[in-house]
């Protein structure tokens, strides 16, 4: 199952907060925490985002909650695909680059943009991962972030024709006019904005085209080489399961909606074990970990997913061919300490 940048969940903690729930306790439900959705890597998978804003709507007994957190987001949620269109120069092509650029915010999802060669356009969402459920929640939230969007790039001018949902009527049609400022649509062919076509050519003031350029092609270097790919998909997990105590093939097979033998095989067409991806990620927090002097050794071994600090010292010895101390000593510049270390423990060997 795809990810998505934990950004779509901006403001999620504050609005829960502030309507008197617990969003730590929401987030522990589908195996989420607070920090998962402000470190980095910061991608999560897109299930859980759907299953959460439907905990969340239905414990609260708020059923446009999808549409309140979208007030609290905007196309600042992109990340850098948000300052290629901020310094594009039209809104037509700040919305072709998001649209071609997607895929660095989530595989899972797509915008389109379409011009009918007269006054209407249409502006649609759509999630291209049939795996991923698609929910009311879900849906509302997304196109009440291509409104705010268009409304940041068209200076606030911005009215919608009208808002087109697949789904139900789920509100009373007030509160969707509320909210888009335009009469709703229910059980529609798509999930849509239709719009004035007039806004695409929309000239963007202040455009950094040397800006834009840069951003770019970083952007374009990154979705070209790490579009979440199953295998990035996979460490991401890892590391977000190992002081779980839990990160097995089968825990993440599950968090990624596969079964264990599918996420085998998929690992395997990139030339990779779950195994051997485990312990390459392993390897890589321990020298993060063992970097801070103020984390105490007990906590770097369970933050690594080692129920005893035994096996973290063994696989220390496997990896750096010393100890967890001696390997801190290197990492912190001291290796005097770590020279003295390794002859004391020679000396312990011979005796």
């Amino acid at each position: 199952m795809s990810l998505i940048r934990s950004s779509a969940l901006s403001g999620f903690v504050g609005l829960v907060r502030d309507l008197g729930g617990d969003a730590e306790r929401m987030l522990r439900r589908v195996r989420l925490r607070h920090r998962d959705l402000v470190i980095e890597p910061a991608v999560i998978p897109y299930a859980a985002v759907v299953r959460l804003l439907d905990i969340a709507a239905a414990e609260l007994g708020c059923d446009d909650f999808g549409l309140r957190l979208s007030q609290r987001q905007n196309v600042e949620i992109l990340g850098p695909i948000a300052l290629i269109a901020r310094n594009s120069a039209t809104v037509g092509q700040a919305l072709e680059s998001i649209r071609r650029f997607m895929g660095f915010y989530s595989p899972a999802v797509a915008l389109g943009v379409e011009r009918n060669g007269g006054p209407d356009a249409c502006l649609t969402f759509d999630l291209t991962d049939p795996n991923i459920s698609r929910r009311r929640q879900t849906i509302e939230l997304s196109l009440g972030v291509i409104h705010n969007a268009m409304r940041l790039l068209t200076q606030l001018r911005f009215v919608p024709e009208a808002v087109l949902f697949r789904h139900a009527r789920g509100l009373p049609v007030g509160r969707y006019r509320k909210y888009f400022g335009a009469p709703a649509r229910f059980e529609q062919e798509r999930d849509a904005l239709l719009i004035r076509s007039s806004y695409l050519d929309m000239v963007m003031d202040h455009a950094d085209t040397s800006l834009r350029d840069a951003v770019t092609d970083f952007v374009g270097q990154v979705v070209s080489q790490r579009s979440l790919a199953i295998s990035d998909q996979v460490v991401v997990l890892v590391e977000r399961l190992l002081p779980t105590l839990r990160c097995d093939l089968p825990s993440v097979a599950e968090n990624l909606g596969l079964h264990s033998r599918t996420l085998q095989r998929r690992l395997a067409a990139e030339s990779l074990i779950f195994e051997e991806v485990v312990e390459r990620v392993r390897r890589s927090r321990a020298d993060t970990y063992l970097a801070e002097r103020s984390i105490p050794m007990s906590h770097v071994a369970a933050m690594l997913g080692y129920a005893e600090q035994s096996s973290f010292n063994r696989a220390c010895q496997r990896w750096f061919g010393t100890t967890p101390g001696d390997r801190r000593r290197v990492l912190q510049g001291r290796p005097e300490a770590t020279l003295r270390g390794t002859r004391r423990l020679q000396a312990i060997r011979k005796s």
